[in-house]
Protein backbone atom coordinates (compact mmCIF):
# COMPACT_ATOMS: atom_id res chain seq x y z
CA UNK A 1 0.00 0.00 0.00
CA UNK A 2 1.08 3.44 -0.85
CA UNK A 3 0.41 6.30 1.27
CA UNK A 4 0.15 10.00 -0.49
CA UNK A 5 0.18 13.10 1.20
CA UNK A 6 -1.63 15.84 -0.49
CA UNK A 7 0.11 19.05 -0.47
CA UNK A 8 -2.27 21.81 0.50
CA UNK A 9 -1.99 23.57 -2.01
CA UNK A 10 -3.98 20.56 -4.25
CA UNK A 11 -6.78 19.71 -1.90
CA UNK A 12 -9.22 21.84 -2.99
CA UNK A 13 -8.43 20.24 -6.78
CA UNK A 14 -7.47 16.80 -5.41
CA UNK A 15 -10.84 16.62 -3.08
CA UNK A 16 -13.07 17.87 -5.74
CA UNK A 17 -11.69 15.19 -8.49
CA UNK A 18 -12.52 12.55 -5.91
CA UNK A 19 -15.89 13.84 -5.46
CA UNK A 20 -16.82 13.95 -9.29
CA UNK A 21 -15.68 10.14 -9.02
CA UNK A 22 -18.02 9.65 -5.90
CA UNK A 23 -20.82 11.23 -8.09
CA UNK A 24 -20.46 7.63 -10.92
CA UNK A 25 -19.90 5.18 -7.97
CA UNK A 26 -21.03 3.79 -4.50
CA UNK A 27 -18.89 4.51 -2.19
CA UNK A 28 -19.53 3.09 1.01
CA UNK A 29 -17.12 3.97 4.16
CA UNK A 30 -16.66 3.91 7.81
CA UNK A 31 -15.23 6.72 9.70
CA UNK A 32 -13.32 6.85 13.20
CA UNK A 33 -11.51 9.46 14.65
CA UNK A 34 -11.81 12.06 18.00
CA UNK A 35 -12.97 14.56 15.60
CA UNK A 36 -16.25 12.93 14.14
CA UNK A 37 -19.35 13.00 15.92
CA UNK A 38 -20.79 9.63 17.53
CA UNK A 39 -23.21 9.59 15.04
CA UNK A 40 -20.94 9.51 12.23
CA UNK A 41 -18.02 7.00 13.75
CA UNK A 42 -17.57 3.68 13.43
CA UNK A 43 -21.07 2.84 10.95
CA UNK A 44 -20.88 2.51 7.58
CA UNK A 45 -22.43 5.06 5.34
CA UNK A 46 -22.72 6.49 1.88
CA UNK A 47 -19.88 9.14 1.08
CA UNK A 48 -21.38 11.61 -1.19
CA UNK A 49 -18.83 14.71 -1.22
CA UNK A 50 -15.28 15.38 0.28
CA UNK A 51 -14.37 19.05 -0.32
CA UNK A 52 -11.58 21.37 0.67
CA UNK A 53 -12.30 25.18 1.13
CA UNK A 54 -9.17 27.31 0.30
CA UNK A 55 -10.66 30.72 1.72
CA UNK A 56 -12.52 29.12 4.60
CA UNK A 57 -9.94 26.38 5.49
CA UNK A 58 -12.36 23.96 5.76
CA UNK A 59 -12.68 20.23 4.47
CA UNK A 60 -16.42 18.91 4.33
CA UNK A 61 -17.01 15.50 4.25
CA UNK A 62 -20.96 14.81 3.29
CA UNK A 63 -22.00 11.26 4.57
CA UNK A 64 -25.70 10.32 3.22
CA UNK A 65 -27.62 13.31 4.85
CA UNK A 66 -25.18 13.95 7.32
CA UNK A 67 -22.13 17.16 7.36
CA UNK A 68 -19.15 16.90 8.92
CA UNK A 69 -16.60 19.91 8.68
CA UNK A 70 -13.16 19.81 9.50
CA UNK A 71 -11.25 23.39 10.02
CA UNK A 72 -8.04 23.90 9.71
CA UNK A 73 -6.66 20.40 8.41
CA UNK A 74 -2.86 20.14 8.61
CA UNK A 75 -2.61 16.77 6.59
CA UNK A 76 -4.67 14.97 3.88
CA UNK A 77 -3.29 11.43 3.11
CA UNK A 78 -4.74 8.77 0.38
CA UNK A 79 -3.75 5.38 0.97
CA UNK A 80 -3.99 3.45 -2.12
CA UNK A 81 -3.34 -0.11 -3.43
CA UNK A 82 -2.61 0.28 -7.02
CA UNK A 83 -5.70 1.83 -7.96
CA UNK A 84 -7.77 1.51 -5.08
CA UNK A 85 -8.46 4.12 -2.82
CA UNK A 86 -8.23 2.17 0.71
CA UNK A 87 -8.61 5.69 2.92
CA UNK A 88 -8.02 8.67 3.39
CA UNK A 89 -6.52 10.05 6.70
CA UNK A 90 -7.08 13.86 7.91
CA UNK A 91 -4.85 15.67 10.71
CA UNK A 92 -6.88 18.26 11.81
CA UNK A 93 -5.39 21.65 13.40
CA UNK A 94 -6.15 19.80 17.12
CA UNK A 95 -3.49 16.87 15.54
CA UNK A 96 -6.61 14.59 16.24
CA UNK A 97 -6.63 12.03 13.31
CA UNK A 98 -9.92 11.27 11.19
CA UNK A 99 -9.78 8.56 8.92
CA UNK A 100 -12.49 7.32 6.41
CA UNK A 101 -12.01 3.67 5.17
CA UNK A 102 -13.91 2.43 1.92
CA UNK A 103 -15.26 -1.11 2.67
CA UNK A 104 -15.41 -2.25 -0.75
CA UNK A 105 -12.48 -1.47 -3.26
CA UNK A 106 -12.58 1.84 -4.73
CA UNK A 107 -11.30 2.81 -8.23
CA UNK A 108 -9.26 5.93 -8.90
CA UNK A 109 -6.72 8.03 -10.38
CA UNK A 110 -3.81 7.94 -8.90
CA UNK A 111 -3.29 10.86 -6.89
CA UNK A 112 0.43 10.64 -6.30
Amino acid sequence: MAKYEIEPFDWQYKLNQLSIELKKKVAYVEVTGENFDDELENCEMLLMKISYDNYSDIMENMFDQLNHLIASPLSICFHQYQDTLESIEIFDNNDNKNTIVFIEPFLVTNYE
